[in-house]
């Protein structure tokens, strides 16, 4: 098993463990303070020296690639992870992964996310130029709001899932009424 697939099933465990007392809003709290936390300019020194514990040359280079690409250089050591994969090291506290490291796989989720995005405002404009409902629309975000792993949908309003289930189930035409 490499370092990284070990030190995800480390996390994984620990995110279980960590996560299971907590409550929506508990949960919620946390992936807001830890977003808060990663996405702050505060401690740049502090977090371009965070390095792992170890001796371990793929660690080592995965955190010196993780400070480069925050600072604009090279490329995401995570580009291409699952949104899964990224939210364990995102949302792991347990100094398994460098403040850098966690921060770019956080930049590399929204990146998917962005794409993502972009790709179904296209499909929504041509869904209601052609139909003039947004039912596709809707039966896609929740699709995928259903897909983001846990620590990535508490930062939606509790009732997300409903308002999306309400829109496809209303199926409304917005060019006829």
């Amino acid at each position: 098993m490499s370092s990284l697939a070990q030190q995800l099933s480390n996390a994984a465990a620990r995110a279980e463990v960590e996560n299971a007392g907590l409550d929506f809003a508990g949960l919620a709290e946390k992936a807001k303070h830890i977003v808060d936390q990663l996405t702050s300019s505060a401690n740049n020194e502090q977090r371009d020296a965070d390095l792992p514990d170890t001796d371990d040359p793929q660690l080592l280079d995965r955190a010196h690639k993780a400070t480069d690409f925050v600072h604009g250089f090279g490329r995401n050591p995570f580009k291409g992870m699952s949104r899964d994969q990224l939210a364990l090291i995102t949302y792991d506290e347990s100094g398994s992964f460098t403040l850098n490291e966690r921060r770019a796989a956080w930049k590399e989720a929204n990146s998917q996310e962005e794409a993502w995005r972009i790709q179904v405002t296209q499909a929504a404009q041509e869904e209601y130029h052609n139909t003039g409902k947004q039912t596709v629309l809707a039966t896609e975000c929740l699709r995928h709001f259903d897909s983001l792993p846990v620590m990535e949908q508490v930062l939606y309003p509790e009732d997300t899932r409903a308002q999306y289930q309400r829109n496809i189930d209303l199926d409304f035409n917005y060019k006829t009424g």
